[in-house]
């Protein structure tokens, strides 16, 4: 038996991310979602429902965060560690493409057609979605969301909680520190510092406010 037959896995998150997740990787990979009381009612995923945390323990072992909102995220992802829970192996789409020297840490959600280049590291809980481009040689963060078609060149790095909106380009080399917000469509040909964000093409830097 394998080690992620063993792990019996709580999808956090039931909106759209969450469907998606369902969709690529089967409902028989979750034991349950969890999601707030107040969304209940919006689930989108067929998978059984809970929705107080403390029933988890006992029925999961490990979690995948499938969800954006990074304050939310940290504040889930520190309660479900302090129950005795652990992020899940990787999930990666069976239309993705690897390179055998990339390295996945836990918790990371790989969609479909996404290309990961040799010795790229992708961080923990971390969701890379669908035809997004990770090049050779870059490093990206823990719980980084990046959105369908980004694409991020070689030697680049993002740093940790940074969101990338949908087809946002990260040039060469370019360092993207923690906390950072790219706008769809965004493209950095220049660093951009912690907790800023970055819109239009070529990028220009705005202080952290909502895009």
């Amino acid at each position: 038996m394998s080690q992620q037959q063993i792990e019996r896995v709580v999808l956090v998150g039931t909106g759209a991310v969450a469907e998606e997740i369902v969709e690529i990787f089967g409902p028989e990979r979750f034991v349950a979602c969890f999601t707030d009381p107040a969304f209940a009612g919006q689930v989108r995923v067929d998978l059984p429902v809970v929705t107080e945390m403390e029933q988890l323990q006992g029925i999961v072992t490990h979690f995948v965060l499938a969800f954006s909102g990074q304050t939310a995220r940290a504040r889930l992802r520190e309660r479900l560690i302090a129950m005795g829970l652990h992020p899940a192996l990787p999930l990666i789409s069976p239309t993705a493409q690897i390179s055998p020297s990339a390295v996945l840490a836990r918790g990371a959600a790989i969609g479909h057609f996404v290309c990961v280049g040799a010795r790229a590291c992708i961080g923990s809980d971390s969701l890379i979605m669908h035809s997004a481009s990770i090049a050779h040689d870059s490093n990206i963060g823990a719980d980084v969301f990046c959105g369908q078609g980004v694409k991020i060149s070689g030697h680049a790095r993002v740093g940790e909680r940074s969101i990338l909106g949908a087809n946002a380009v990260v040039a060469r080399s370019v360092v993207i520190g923690p906390d950072v917000e790219i706008a769809s469509g965004a493209v950095c040909f220049r660093d951009v510092p912690d907790g800023y964000s970055a819109i239009g093409n070529p990028a220009r830097l705005i202080p952290s406010i909502a895009i």
